[in-house]
C-alpha cells in the first residue's frame, strides 16, 4: 500500500488543494463512514472495480465526482483499491464543471454525467499504465483542458472564506455581511452558488472539524470545556451538531489513524 502526493502546475494549482494516488489500499474493515469535509472531490477507482457508495442512487462506476458534503456517507472497503483523487479547493465547481456548487450539495455523481465520452476516455488512459506519475499528469491534462479560465467570483465570496476560516473565532456572519456590504438574502445567495451551502453552515462545518481535529490527537476530553472553547452553547449543542456531520455520537468516533481522522470505520450499530 503505498500513497504519493502530486502537486499541479499554474493554473490548476489555484482550483486544487491536493492531488494523491493510493496504491493498493487496503482496509480492516469492510466498511467506511467518510465524513463530510465541505470541499468537492473527484476520485477515480483503477482496480478495475465500480465504487460501491451505501444509501446513495449513484449508478455503479469507476469515477465519481462527491459535491461539497455536509454529510457523511459509506463505501465499501472489502477489497484492495487503488484510487486516484483530486480534491478542489472551495467555489471551483462552476470552473471546472460547469454546474454550480449549489446544485452538486451532497450529491455524488458519476463524472459520465457531467463529461459523457471523455470520461471514458480518460478512464482508459488511466488503466492503461501503472506508472503514477503519468497518471497525475493524465488527470491533470484532462481538467487543464476542461477549466474555464479567468471566471470572475463574487468579491463578497473570496472575502468572507478568509474571513471566515481565520481563527478559532471568526467573524460573525452579520458583521461578515455588513462588511461586503451586500443584504443578508443576497450574500446568502451568492455564498451558496460559490460555496454549496450557506455562510451559517460553512462556519458550522469548520467548526467540526476543529472538533475533529483536536479529539483525534487526544485520550481524555473535557465535552463541557471543548464545546466553550470553541463556541457552542453547551455540551448537549457539540454533541447534536457531530450527530448531524457525523452520524454518530463524539463517544464512538474512532478513526484508524489521526493523519486520516474524517475516514473512520462504519459500525451499523454506532
Amino acid at each position: 500500500m503505498s500513497l504519493d502526493l502530486y502537486n499541479p502546475s499554474p493554473p490548476l494549482s489555484d482550483y486544487v488543494q491536493m492531488m494523491w494516488h493510493w496504491g493498493n489500499y487496503t482496509s480492516s474493515h469492510p466498511q467506511e463512514r467518510i465524513l463530510p469535509v465541505g470541499l468537492m472531490e473527484l476520485t477515480f477507482n483503477l482496480s478495475g472495480n465500480d465504487f460501491d457508495i451505501m444509501n446513495r442512487s449513484v449508478s455503479r462506476t469507476p469515477a465519481i465526482i462527491v459535491g461539497c458534503q455536509t454529510k457523511h456517507f459509506v463505501i465499501d472497503t472489502s477489497h484492495p483499491t487503488t484510487l486516484l483523487s483530486v480534491l478542489f479547493k472551495s467555489g471551483v465547481a462552476l470552473d471546472i464543471f460547469g454546474l454550480s456548487a449549489k446544485e452538486l450539495h451532497n450529491q455524488i455523481v458519476t463524472l459520465k454525467d457531467l463529461w459523457g465520452s471523455k470520461a471514458d476516455h480518460i478512464y482508459n488512459r488511466l488503466m492503461a499504465t501503472h506508472d503514477v506519475t503519468e497518471r497525475f499528469c493524465i488527470l491533470e491534462n484532462a481538467l487543464q483542458s476542461h477549466m474555464v479560465h479567468n471566471r470572475e467570483r463574487h468579491y463578497a465570496v473570496d472575502y468572507a472564506l478568509d474571513t471566515l476560516v481565520a481563527g478559532s473565532q471568526p467573524m460573525s456572519i452579520k458583521d461578515l455581511q455588513y462588511e461586503v456590504a451586500l443584504s443578508p438574502p443576497r450574500f446568502i445567495q451568492v455564498f451558496r452558488d460559490e460555496i454549496g451551502f450557506t455562510p451559517k453552515v460553512f462556519t458550522r462545518l469548520q467548526r467540526f472539524h476543529r472538533v475533529l481535529d483536536i479529539i483525534s490527537d487526544t485520550s481524555h476530553v473535557d465535552w463541557a470545556d471543548l464545546a466553550l472553547q470553541l463556541g457552542y452553547y453547551d455540551q448537549s449543542h457539540l454533541i447534536n451538531e457531530f450527530r448531524k456531520f457525523a452520524g454518530i455520537s463524539p463517544s464512538a468516533y474512532a478513526p484508524a489513524s489521526k493523519a486520516h481522522n474524517k475516514n473512520i470505520p462504519y459500525l451499523e450499530k454506532s
